[in-house]
């Protein structure tokens, strides 16, 4: 690398450094240890719906779901519809699908 150091351009340089600053940035806005205890925190709201839905009858089910829809984390929602269709096509039931919106098929691609 120091070899080479000379002749590389200076804007490529300096694009490196401005790119890894905002990488770093972002790491820092995002703040991954917060959202993983948010998504834990999720998971284990969801696991006791699903032990308490057992004597539930329609609408109480309901209702305890969208309770628990209020506290999700921001990026589940955007990924709710793509986890149905997904869901659906398990159990062939296609007829029962939902129609994608942009963000959300590229967002089924990437999964």
């Amino acid at each position: 690398m120091a070899s080479i150091a000379n002749d590389i351009p200076t804007w490529i340089t300096t694009t490196g450094g401005i790119l890894l600053a905002f990488a770093g940035a972002m790491l820092i806005a995002i703040c991954p240890a917060d959202k993983a205890a948010q998504n834990e925190a999720d998971v284990r709201r969801y696991q006791q719906l699903m032990i308490r839905a057992i004597n539930m009858d329609e609408k109480t089910l309901q209702q305890a779901l969208e309770e628990a829809h209020n506290g999700d984390a921001p990026e589940i929602e955007s990924l709710r519809d793509v986890a149905y269709n997904d869901v659906a096509l398990e159990l062939n039931r296609p007829d029962v699908m939902i129609q994608l919106s942009s963000l959300q098929k590229i967002l089924k691609t990437l999964a």
